[in-house]
């Protein structure tokens, strides 16, 4: 758990593990509760209850989305350290060829071994520049969503008569 403040605000971060029980009920009031576990509760009016139906579609179809890159991502490190892989077989089997005179043999598998080590060379770059725009992005979604949040706030407030 994590708790934070910035000027006025607070924030405040549960990580829900796999395993935990997640219970949503109405309750007096015209109030719902959310419980977590056996110790935490969280009181929700329904307006809250209704913007959770609202963007659960978009959210689980975000996380989706998340899940499907993050496994392309592995997908092409795997690549990378196969390609890494072959190389060094290619380099080792170059090296014997070398060794018993077949040279133009050799200098082709030191070629392909080098085009593969630069094609990994490659991947990883595209992954890492990959996780740090997902991470960019999540950063920018927070900012955006408390901007919001205070927005929709600012907005919900009565002129005074």
């Amino acid at each position: 758990m994590t708790l934070g403040s910035s000027g006025d605000r607070m924030s405040l971060t549960v990580s829900v593990g796999e395993g935990e029980g997640l219970y949503l009920r109405g309750a007096m009031d015209g109030q719902a509760i959310l419980t977590i576990g056996d110790g935490i509760e969280i009181v929700l009016g329904r307006s809250h209850v209704a913007a959770l139906r609202d963007q659960a579609g978009a959210t689980l179809r975000d996380v989706r989305l998340v899940l499907a890159a993050e496994e392309r991502l592995d997908d092409v490190h795997d690549a990378a350290a196969q390609a890494r892989t072959a190389a060094s077989h290619a380099l080792a089997q170059a090296e014997a060829a070398a060794r018993v005179g077949a040279d133009e043999a050799a200098e082709r598998a030191r070629a392909a071994a080098r085009a593969a080590i630069e094609v990994a060379d490659i991947a990883d770059a595209a992954v890492l520049a990959a996780v740090e725009a997902m991470v960019t992005v999540e950063d920018a979604t927070d900012k955006v969503t408390a901007a919001a949040v205070v927005a929709a706030q600012v907005g919900s407030v009565s002129e005074p008569v």
